[in-house]
């Protein structure tokens, strides 16, 4: 495994790699899924200008069976065949944490329509990577404990992905409401009306399937995250909790770690 050399990679030139390697499922479902070809001439095209491109990038070696060079073709064949992964979806920005054994981690960082991979040495200590992706200024991390939970019915919650810009500002300069539900509410429309996840699946390539063995919702704020509590949802009550970044961060990061040794155990036996 060559664990040095990072690799970049665009959402044609990943499909292609994968078609390359004889992943044509995974490389159907992204074309699928991004609507990227239209016809069987659009396809002919795609594949050429991707392996131009794969050429120009250094990716390309005709001595092999894949055309890939052997970095690529490793990379791609662990990324398809790993069965634990995590995925945290920040705005327009993805990272998955791939488990690849008990000593690495493969890093897909997709951002800007570009899928970059490095290899992370699994020390069980993913605290600086999140922090990373979700800094936020210090601007306001003298006020914390100026922030409470909120609570607020199902119907209530649902309403704020769609409810009306004007509206949503009109709540935000309301006085009347409780300063701590206004500040989520002008985080939340900062982020577009959307919250933030973390995904912890189990893939089986060959059977093709995907099983998400939890979700999180989150939303970022000043030095906090705003934690998505369901566990009341059956007595119609969500709770929106502000945490410490830090806090939340080691939380994640001891939730991860959990996570990913169900899977190093499993191999160790």
């Amino acid at each position: 495994m060559n664990t040095s050399n990072p690799i970049s990679l665009s959402i044609n030139e990943l499909v292609a790699s994968l078609a390359l390697c004889g992943y044509d499922r995974p490389a159907s479902q992204i074309i699928n899924d991004q609507n990227l070809i239209q016809d069987d001439a659009q396809f002919e095209r795609f594949i050429e200008q991707s392996e131009q491109l794969l050429k120009q990038r250094g990716y390309w070696d005709d001595s092999k069976d894949t055309k890939l060079v052997l970095g690529l073709e490793n990379t791609i064949r662990l990324l398809v065949n790993c069965t634990k992964k995590v995925r945290i979806v920040y705005g327009d920005r993805v990272l998955n944490i791939h488990l690849l054994n008990d000593k690495y981690a493969l890093i897909q960082d997709v951002n800007d329509q570009m899928h970059h991979f490095t290899y992370f040495k699994h020390t069980g200590d993913y605290k600086d990577m999140i922090n990373e992706l979700i800094n936020s200024p210090e601007e306001n991390a003298n006020h914390l404990d100026d922030y409470q939970t909120v609570e607020l019915t199902s119907n209530v919650f649902d309403q704020l992905h769609t409810i009306d810009q004007s509206v949503l500002q009109a709540m935000i300069s309301d006085s009347d409401l409780n300063d701590s539900f206004r500040k989520f509410l002008k985080d939340f429309q900062n982020n577009e009306q959307r919250l933030d996840n973390i995904s912890f699946l189990t893939t089986n390539y060959v059977k093709d399937q995907t099983t998400t063995d939890q979700v999180v919702f989150m939303l970022p704020s000043d030095q906090l995250v705003w934690h998505i509590d369901y566990e009341k949802v059956s007595e119609d009550k969500i709770f929106i909790v502000p945490v410490p970044q830090d806090v939340y961060t080691a939380k994640i990061n001891e939730t991860i770690q959990s996570f990913f040794q169900l899977k190093i155990t499993a191999d160790q036996k």
